[in-house]
């Protein structure tokens, strides 16, 4: 029912042009170990799995970059219905995003803080049931300009648990 449009691409240090850059600093970028699993950008002091960051300032000179990459324009028409849902890779790597975006939008805006506390509850399983680390989990749901959303919008009771996979 949610069409999604992906507005970045996952920053892993293993994407050919983070890689490219992260070596060309000299950065080194070790192979991920399994599935789920990150590859990561290594520093002398620091493995990080993840390529672009606000903070960790200790490893730019590494190729750690801080700019952000946005590879769509998405304008949204007035009074429609449309939400962004950002998210950490903590969310990214084990749910993918047309669930995830199908997950929240069974909710209403007024809802939202249970939509992503749902579904950062539901990334955390995930990472568990893998049996690995729990990675950092973020999730921001916004709804700008929506018109009458209560007339279209499934809105979940507390106790409901919307499957993920529906």
């Amino acid at each position: 029912r949610w069409e999604v449009t992906e507005l970045t691409n996952l920053h892993k240090p293993d994407r050919d042009d983070e890689r490219k850059r992260i070596q060309g600093a000299g950065g080194e970028v070790e192979e991920s170990q399994g599935p789920g699993l990150s590859a990561y950008m290594m520093t002398p002091t620091w493995k990080l799995g993840m390529s672009r960051s606000i903070g960790d300032l200790h490893a730019h000179r590494y190729g750690l970059s801080d700019q952000p990459e946005l590879s769509s324009e998405v304008i949204l028409k007035e009074g429609s219905e449309s939400f962004i849902l950002a998210c950490s890779d903590g969310v990214w790597d084990v749910i993918p995003p047309d669930q995830a975006v199908a997950f929240v939008g069974k909710f209403t805006p007024e809802k939202s803080q249970t939509a992503v506390e749902r579904l950062i509850s539901k990334a955390q399983r995930r990472w568990q049931e893998m049996g690995s680390h729990v990675d950092d989990i973020t999730a921001l749901l916004v709804w700008p300009g929506v018109k009458d959303p209560l007339n279209s919008v499934y809105e979940a009771e507390e106790g409901d648990d919307p499957d993920l996979d529906q």
